[in-house]
């Protein structure tokens, strides 16, 4: 079901999902930090889970829902990332790939998307 909702959200939206304000009228100020950018590409966050995940994805070209939510709330909500840089780093390494549920889920993440609660996973918590 989430799968046809994103698709919807997609083609409704008409490829808002792909821009800085998203499915949102507001304005943002992501980081774009090469430093904290290759930090996070290269598994050097410091957090345990999001760095396992990351080395995960990039061995195997898959991780599981759960762990692609913890690590785009993570580099989105915690770091600051931009969410466009997570979602194109998921992008280029999910085997399972599509871009409306991708966006749709990292979007919704970065509170550009269809959220109206602004949600913080604490990975610590998850991490036990």
């Amino acid at each position: 079901m989430w799968r046809d909702f994103f698709h919807l959200v997609m083609y409704y939206s008409k490829n808002a999902l792909f821009l800085k304000k998203a499915l949102q009228d507001k304005d943002y100020n992501f980081k774009t930090t090469k430093s904290l950018i290759n930090n996070f590409i290269n598994a050097n966050t410091c957090i345990d889970i999001i760095d396992a995940s990351i080395v995960e994805l990039k061995s195997t070209a898959w991780l599981s829902n759960r762990n692609r939510q913890l690590v785009a709330s993570y580099l989105i909500k915690n770091l600051g990332i931009d969410f466009r840089i997570v979602a194109a780093f998921f992008e280029s390494y999910l085997i399972d790939y599509n871009p409306a549920s991708n966006y749709g889920n990292i979007a919704y993440q970065a509170f550009v998307g269809n959220d109206k609660t602004y949600r913080v996973f604490d990975v610590i918590k998850q991490s036990k």
